[in-house]
């Protein structure tokens, strides 16, 4: 490597006043330039480097298939599928198989989108009578006079 000056900036990183870099024509296709350091000797460019690797592989995007359990049986504390097969905490008890009978697992049904704005402007009604009945009560009280005792 040639000597050159070296300046230190600020952070501590060194650099020099001439670019450490040359341009080089691809050893495989002769017609593309590729910008290397200064102690390379030759290059491949990128479009020959793609002809080279073979595409990528990717995994087949099916849906993975369903085990018939229900989301999160490995974090019960026991759960026992139809078969009867027993699990606790997501390791399978041989020696408890067909011994107890299938777990019942609720599932919080989701609600479609029409039951949901039915059950938002049931609320928004039911909060809109109680304002109403709250503004009547101290629109009356208001109205009405207040008994003072009468000083002698």
């Amino acid at each position: 490597m040639k000597n050159r000056k070296i300046k230190i900036n600020k952070r501590g990183s060194k650099f020099s006043d001439k670019p450490s870099f040359k341009w080089v024509v691809c050893s495989k296709c002769k017609a593309e330039e590729v910008k290397v350091s200064e102690e390379a000797i030759s290059a491949i460019c990128s479009i020959c480097v793609q002809r080279m690797i073979p595409p990528p592989v990717f995994k087949s995007q099916e849906a993975p298939k369903s085990t018939g359990r229900p989301r999160g049986w490995q974090f019960m504390k026991l759960f026992v599928d139809q078969d009867g097969n027993v699990f606790h905490k997501g390791v399978e008890q041989p020696k408890m198989k067909g011994k107890l009978p299938p777990t019942d697992v609720k599932t919080n049904g989701k609600k479609s989108r029409f039951e949901r704005e039915q059950d938002r402007l049931a609320k928004e009604t039911k909060l809109a009578k109680k304002y109403q009945k709250k503004q009547e009560k101290k629109n009356g009280n208001s109205n009405r006079r207040k008994r003072t005792k009468k000083t002698k």
